[in-house]
């Protein structure tokens, strides 16, 4: 399964992407992935895609993804979840 997002602009340059999902419809966060960054403010060098492997098991109707944006001293500087639940079946 592929995750996309899109940066527009950071008040702050990015260092680090947090990727998470739930299977509640947003109530709790899994952490998926962490995705190391030189710090910049050129976002065309921010990642902006990841690759998820499915966790085993995992089988809901109310699930959803979140991108966090973290600048070197770890704060968000921005995020976004899906807008909507979606299904997940093995």
């Amino acid at each position: 399964v592929g995750m996309r997002w899109v940066i527009s602009e950071t008040v702050r340059p990015v260092a680090k992407v947090d990727l998470s999902y739930s299977k509640n419809g947003g109530l709790t966060w899994l952490p998926t992935k962490s995705l190391a960054v030189a710090p910049t403010e050129v976002l065309a060098a921010v990642p902006t895609s990841y690759r998820w492997k499915v966790p085993a098991g995992l089988n809901t109707s109310k699930a959803k993804v979140k991108v966090t944006l973290r600048d070197a001293k770890g704060r968000n500087i921005g995020s976004d979840a899906s807008n909507r639940n979606f299904k997940i079946v093995p």
